[in-house]
């Protein structure tokens, strides 16, 4: 009597394997397909802030949980185990099995949630599909092309191609910097001509789009589109000077991160360039808008209430030129010195608008901060801020700078 063997064969095997396979591809690239002709509302707003807006409600309650975006959809009706091993992170309700899938996301990070940039890691061209092109010609009802445009979200690279890393609370390091007092005198800008430089080396910084502030992205949470991004953002804050104080100061509005990487080479260039025209310039301000990358997004950190106004919180970076990732630079900031600047700016703002400035944050990079003894980076808010958020806190910091400056 011939024995039934239970086993499975080789080849129903691989047929299973091959059909879980083909089901996985299917959803990456029903995403691929929702990214890049605009179907899904992550598209014009980045990824980050749908999750902002399903995950956290703002104090007036105003941004509530509205719903996993379409491909999320997508996710838990085709594959199931994969939603919940994906999502569980961003999702908690959701994800079941999350704890398999953690070896991966230590690899991919975010990436996970955005299976575009996956597949464009393996098929290049992919990165080069210009987002906002397609985003006109659909709302002209017109027929559109890709544009490519060269890219790097993710690195930058300085002029001796040290890496930077540009998430700047990420890479926080620990100094004591208990003996480093400020006394409470103004400082004093002797001279005749301008004394402050605003710039921006990240210029496409943008915030949440939506509103009387939607915005055409160049990528997520950024357009090139001076009324919408960082620039906006500056020139409230170089107008208020100007206007309000009678303080001299110029604003430039350079687009330095189109290609990203390179970034800071650009904007010292750009620095170089005003020193030589301008000599009378002692303060020089790199205005950002923080990005939470791979950390979970968090409104209560980046919200204040001041004056009865929403205003995003201020955070100041200063550099140390060590390195992160080697010896450090051969010219470094005078870090000392641009930490009173920054403690001075911190003391005075946490007198006239207590719980706006968050926190003053050291990195080993160097910024650009070696042009000067009052060189610093300043992020205002992130990308779960409105721009109008922004704005408020632009105006206020102005109005510390006046009262610290003589």
């Amino acid at each position: 009597m011939a024995r039934v063997s239970n086993r499975k064969s080789p080849t129903t095997i691989y047929l299973v394997m091959i059909i879980l396979l083909v089901l996985v591809l299917t959803v990456l690239c029903f995403r691929l397909i929702f990214i890049t002709t605009g179907n899904d509302k992550v598209l014009t707003t980045g990824y980050d802030q749908a999750l902002s807006q399903a995950e956290l409600k703002t104090p007036n309650g105003s941004d509530g949980y509205e719903g996993p975006s379409t491909y999320l959809q997508a996710f838990r009706i085709v594959l199931p185990i994969i939603y919940g091993m994906n999502m569980e992170d961003r999702y908690p309700s959701t994800g079941q099995l999350g704890f398999i899938l953690s070896p991966f996301r230590n690899i991919f990070g975010d990436r996970l949630s955005n299976p575009r940039s996956i597949i464009a890691s393996q098929i290049p061209v992919i990165q080069t599909i210009d987002q906002s092109h397609l985003l006109a010609a659909r709302e002209k009802n017109e027929p559109a092309l890709p544009v490519s445009r060269s890219r790097d979200t993710a690195l930058d690279f300085d002029d001796r191609g040290e890496l930077i890393n540009n998430r700047h609370e990420m890479e926080e390091i620990d100094i004591d910097v208990s003996d480093l007092e400020v006394d409470e005198e103004n400082i004093k800008l002797h001279g005749q001509g301008a004394k402050i430089l605003v710039y921006h080396t990240h210029t496409t910084e943008a915030y949440k789009s939506q509103g009387k502030y939607q915005y055409v992205a160049t990528d997520y949470f950024r357009t090139d589109d001076p009324q919408y991004n960082i620039t906006r953002v500056g020139r409230e804050i170089v107008s208020q000077l100007r206007n309000k104080y009678g303080i001299e100061a110029l604003h430039d509005t350079t687009i330095h991160d189109i290609p990203y990487s390179g970034a800071y080479t650009r904007s010292l260039k750009t620095i170089q360039k005003y020193k030589k025209e301008y000599q009378s310039l002692q303060i020089f301000i790199d205005i950002h808008r923080n990005g939470y990358g791979n950390k979970k997004p968090n409104i209560k950190k980046d919200l204040a209430i001041i004056n009865g106004q929403r205003a995003a919180r201020v955070m100041i970076v200063i550099a140390t030129g060590e390195g992160e990732f080697s010896s450090g630079y051969d010219q470094k900031p005078n870090w000392k010195e641009n930490y009173k600047f920054a403690l001075k700016i911190k003391n005075k703002m946490d007198e006239m608008y207590p719980g706006l400035f968050s926190k003053i944050s050291i990195s080993p990079q160097r910024y650009n901060q070696h042009v000067s003894d009052k060189a610093i980076l300043v992020e205002i808010g992130s990308e779960l801020n409105t721009l109008d958020e922004a704005l408020v806190s632009a105006r206020y910091f102005a109005d510390v700078l006046a009262e610290i400056l003589e």
